[in-house]
């Protein structure tokens, strides 16, 4: 049945498929790479708590220079769990398809940093509260599809 059909509106389909998730059996890979396949979850986990570090607080509290840089590299840091995970299975299928989502990755950081950076050489300023603050007097939305074209 479809998300839609679950109960009203679909509120417990998440529910459903958490549960369907933590029921079925744990396949550890027959290999010796076990700890790295274990582990590759784990740091991809901890690139993703290193992006929310970057966010700027009312406080001022994390205020970084460079935090859009930061979120780029931190961003093409994450091809490698994900490229462990393939490897460390010790299964060819599985190596393709880390291979494959880490080339798909690429090629998407690829064009994601080229428009990133033409806005950063646009607004002048390599911090999101410096661009929050430029925001505020140039408007973005009407700047982003010529900037993006070019």
């Amino acid at each position: 049945m479809g998300p839609s059909k679950v109960s009203a509106v679909g509120l417990l389909q998440p529910i459903a498929d958490a549960v369907k998730l933590f029921s079925n059996q744990l396949e550890s890979p027959y290999s010796r790479n076990y700890v790295l396949f274990f582990l590759s979850p784990v740091v991809s986990v901890f690139l993703v708590l290193i992006l929310w570090s970057t966010i700027p607080l009312i406080t001022g509290y994390h205020n970084f220079t460079y935090s859009i840089l930061i979120i780029v590299v931190v961003i093409r840091f994450g091809v490698y769990p994900l490229l462990i995970a393939g490897w460390a299975s010790n299964r060819k299928y599985a190596l393709l398809g880390g291979l494959r989502g880490v080339s798909q990755t690429i090629s998407y950081e690829i064009r994601l940093a080229l428009i990133i950076l033409t806005f950063l050489v646009y607004l002048g300023s390599y911090s999101l509260e410096g661009i929050l603050v430029n925001s505020s007097y140039i408007s973005i939305i009407f700047l982003a599809p010529i900037i993006t074209t070019l």
